[in-house]
């Protein structure tokens, strides 16, 4: 069975050892960043259709007394909203898609 694993620079790494251009990039958050406690969505900072850029921030989350965020990992186009506000999530849901900008 041949997987794939999304990359930062937006390619799909496939265990083959083949990589392919992205269609779609997920929105998500690691659990390097959060560990593995579910998190609250507080508030989408985006709406479907939006272009963004690189690092701009798409979503505030949190836990009781801590927020944060997490941000575009390229620039592109919000296809979808996945998820919605107060919903807990954990990491690696995909929250969200982005639709890279052509090169």
């Amino acid at each position: 069975m041949i997987r794939s694993h999304w990359q930062d620079d937006g390619t799909i790494r496939y265990s083959d050892g083949m990589s392919a251009q992205a269609q779609r990039c997920p929105i998500q958050f690691l659990a390097t960043e959060w560990g593995t406690q579910p998190v609250r969505i507080v508030n989408w900072l985006v709406e479907k259709g939006e272009t963004v850029m690189a690092g701009d921030v798409l979503v505030e989350i949190g836990l009781p007394g801590i927020l944060g965020d997490v941000r575009a990992a390229t620039d592109g186009r919000v296809t979808d909203l996945c998820r919605i506000e107060d919903e807990w999530v954990t990491a690696e849901t995909v929250l969200g898609w982005l639709e890279p900008s052509a090169e």
